[in-house]
């Protein structure tokens, strides 16, 4: 077997983390051909404690505190740590539990057999709480045993449970560090470029845990406006590229609320109260999702979708060519 890099990247994650890292040590993969990379973005929760704790005497292990790290630089500076230690990275978040004992070995032998990209086809669980979710996967853990993994190709990595080998890093290149979402989008659309195939493989291999009244469950939310706003215009294009509708109409429906404003304002002063309609309904929506924490959730992402407005609108008019699979 291979030696590889497990990289788990991660930031306020007390809640889950034991789980997670439970799951990992349960795997069959050899441990001596694994290393564990944990790159924390500055927890107040107690996270890398709680990494060092339970793998300790059990997994070679590196953990690593970048605060204000965002996403694709957290994922960089694994890369970094991995090539120093193993031939692939298996990229493996926080809130994903593995159902099976063989589900680490299985998408490894699948990436060292095809050369490509493999990731797990997660099962998505959606819970009020942390009971109800451990009682959810107990459940999926039964019916997943013995079940058969199929592959299929897709556009782009997941990177919930995705191994990637060291070989492509270094011809693809690292994560774009503007991307503060959708970085597994854009490198994906890089993969394909270059000619390499992403796999994803079927089976009830793990769970995406998200549990509706932990905030970190949620935690491209809670983004600075400032980091929200890092790459605007590229992920606006990758939006549109990868025909995201929800998010292609999140976009135009929110960010055009202080266009609306402006135009009613200066063309139409005695129907000022529509705009403001609108925008109570959208702040409404968001603390109805996120309690109080989501009004000024809300007001952040008004400003973040009206600059991305006009973007995202350029690129459809524009419709740039989706590229295919190789």
């Amino acid at each position: 077997m291979p030696k590889i890099v497990v990289a788990t990247i991660a930031l306020d994650r007390a809640w889950i983390l034991p789980y997670m890292l439970d799951s990992l040590l349960k795997q069959d993969y050899p441990k001596d051909r694994m290393f564990f990379v944990y790159v924390d973005g500055g927890s107040k929760d107690g996270s890398p404690k709680i990494v060092k704790e339970k793998l300790e005497g059990k997994l070679d292990h590196k953990v690593i505190v970048a605060p204000g790290t965002n996403i694709p630089e957290a994922r960089n500076i694994a890369i970094e740590e991995g090539r120093k230690r193993g031939d692939y990275i298996v990229f493996w978040d926080s809130d994903v539990i593995a159902l099976r004992p063989d589900a680490l070995r299985r998408i490894v032998e699948k990436a060292v057999k095809t050369g490509s990209v493999v990731g797990a086809d997660v099962v998505r669980v959606e819970v009020k709480t942390l009971k109800e979710a451990l009682e959810v996967l107990k459940k999926l853990s039964l019916k997943a045993r013995g079940k058969a993994c199929k592959a299929r190709s897709v556009e782009f990595p997941g990177l919930n449970l995705t191994v990637i080998p060291m070989e492509l890093v270094e011809r693809v290149g690292l994560f774009d560090e503007d991307m503060t979402t959708s970085e597994d989008k854009e490198y994906g659309l890089r993969l394909r470029l270059a000619g390499f195939r992403i796999i994803s493989l079927s089976g009830d291999l793990a769970a995406d845990v998200n549990v509706r009244n932990a905030p970190s469950s949620d935690i491209y939310a809670y983004l600075s406006l400032k980091k929200m706003l890092r790459g605007i215009v590229k992920r606006a294009k990758i939006s549109v590229l990868y025909h995201e509708r929800r998010a292609i109409s999140r976009c135009l429906c929110v960010g055009q609320i202080p266009y609306s404003a402006l135009v009613l304002c200066a063309c139409f002063p005695s129907y000022w109260y529509l705009w403001l309609s609108q925008f109570l309904v959208y702040l409404l929506y968001e603390a109805l999702k996120r309690g109080v924490k989501g009004i000024p959730v809300g007001c952040k992402n008004v400003v973040f979708y009206a600059l991305s407005f006009f973007p995202t609108l350029c690129y459809l008019v524009r419709r740039p060519k989706r590229t295919r699979r190789p």
